[in-house]
């Protein structure tokens, strides 16, 4: 299966996921200057403590985007008429493309909690692969590896107990 990219039509599992696409279908018929942002799961270094359970399987296909490449992406987008009436998919990008066991090991040997302690949902959460190759064009937003993530994350831990 390949990537989600912008144009892939959405199909909810849930309730938030109905809400973002009923308002994303509001805007679309408003008459409105919007541009719409389909934004992953937000990884936040300073968030300690893991989930019960990971919102996705373990052999799922995830890929995060860092707090700060967010912000960066929202500031970026501010007066950008070229984004005017298009849905740009923000995400991580390449180096976040792992799957959900992967993040979730790498994320517990920084915070010594084994693999084995950890819950994950048993059926597809909402994460994915993205293609995120429009907005980065668009919004030169990422600039967080997954690498750099979690060196931040080590370094959060490492504030956190002194």
């Amino acid at each position: 299966a390949g990537v989600i990219g912008p144009d892939h039509p959405a199909h909810p599992i849930d309730i938030y996921a109905e809400s973002k696409l009923a308002c994303e279908q509001l805007l679309q018929g408003s008459g409105l200057q919007y541009a719409n942002l389909r934004i992953s799961g937000i990884a936040i270094p300073e968030f300690l403590d893991p989930p019960e359970p990971w919102a996705f399987m373990a052999d799922q296909r995830i890929e995060l985007v860092a707090l700060s490449d967010l912000v960066e992406a929202m500031v970026s987008l501010v007066g950008r008429k070229e984004a005017f009436g298009r849905t740009l998919v923000i995400a991580g990008g390449p180096t976040w493309q792992v799957t959900g066991r992967e993040y979730v090991r790498r994320w517990g040997e920084i915070m010594g909690v084994p693999l084995e302690d950890m819950g994950f949902l048993e059926r597809p959460g909402w994460l994915n692969w993205y293609d995120t190759a429009e907005s980065q064009a668009l919004l030169r937003y990422q600039s967080t590896t997954l690498d750099a993530f979690f060196l931040r994350l080590r370094a959060a831990v490492e504030e956190a107990l002194a």
